[in-house]
């Protein structure tokens, strides 16, 4: 009965060191590939964090085909390229300069003939559709200048 409780034990004993060293051996694959397990869509850049010019705010590289869930607003702009892989998508907005990001909910009009120009006259009088807008505001501009010589 001994030799039974202690082999048992022994078996234990090896799992738990197994355990250890995979999770070891995690440890060392995160740190070989520092982009797995970060954020690939959604705000890459929070509210009121500084952004400089042609940074990502916003990536939208997961929803290829479906409408944008934020638009770009003052001083951002949209990109939309398709590459021959997934890895080569970019669907994004980006900064056209250097300053703060805001984020916020605004009243969206659809252009006519569209899906949601359609859903809106099905939708009770008086109520809006919100979307989210992300807008970058420009760092102040310093004009003081000082007057060295005349000559």
């Amino acid at each position: 009965m001994n030799r039974l409780l202690s082999k048992s034990h022994s078996l234990i004993t090896t799992s738990e060191r197994t355990a250890k060293a995979v999770a070891k051996s995690r440890l060392v694959l995160k740190e070989r590939n520092p982009r797995k397990g970060t954020k690939t869509f959604g705000a890459m850049i929070e509210e009121g964090e500084p952004v400089k010019m042609g940074q990502l705010i916003w990536n939208q590289a997961q929803n290829q085909n479906g409408p944008w869930s934020c638009l770009p607003g003052a001083n951002a702009e949209p990109i939309f390229e398709m590459g021959w892989n997934e890895f080569t998508n970019k669907k994004g907005i980006y900064a056209l300069c250097d300053g703060t990001v805001r984020y916020t909910k605004e009243i969206f009009i659809p252009a006519k003939n569209t899906r949601l120009a359609g859903e809106i006259t099905k939708m009770p009088a008086g109520s809006f559709i919100y979307k989210l807008h992300c807008h970058v505001v420009p760092k102040p501009i310093n004009n003081n200048f000082k007057l060295v010589d005349l000559s």
